[in-house]
């Protein structure tokens, strides 16, 4: 396999563009502002953990939610589905020792799971990451083309 376009950057770019937006949706929506948010990229049935943010004071986290986030995202991993649709949807795909929670997504090989608050907020903030972090990659892949249209109109 070749070597990939996604690297940290992309990852820290996507935390840059959505971290102000996360705190005040923890704020003023969710029971906490705690969050641990892993974010990396699956290879075949592997979670190849990139990059890691941590909202709230962490010592005061009521739980490991970085070790709930993480497992989440293994299990993303070798499914290859968000760990919603395996909790609710597909039961039958989960291992013993696979966590009970949800709020995961992945968008091609890119995975990003959430935890620290309701699983729908992990969840909606997963899916958040998972987008920027893909259109992080696109804007450099347009960046090393030239970003030209077929016609060959700069965008």
């Amino acid at each position: 396999m070749g070597q990939l376009l996604i690297t940290k950057y992309n990852f820290r770019d996507a935390n840059e563009g959505l971290s102000a937006h996360v705190r005040s949706e923890l704020a003023r929506r969710a029971k906490r502002t705690h969050l641990a948010v892993v974010m990396g990229i699956r290879s075949g049935t592997e979670y190849l953990g990139m990059h890691s943010e941590y909202f709230g004071e962490v010592k005061e986290w009521e739980d490991q939610y970085d070790l709930i986030a993480h497992d989440k995202a293994v299990l993303t991993a070798r499914t290859g589905l968000p760990s919603r649709d395996v909790q609710l949807l597909h039961p039958e795909l989960l291992e013993k020792g696979d966590t009970k929670f949800w709020g995961s997504a992945i968008v091609g090989n890119i995975i990003v799971a959430c935890s620290g608050v309701e699983p729908y907020f992990d969840e909606m903030f997963a899916w958040q990451y998972a987008y920027a972090i893909r259109a992080s990659v696109q804007h450099d892949l347009d960046k090393l083309n030239g970003a030209r249209r077929s016609d060959g109109v700069n965008f």
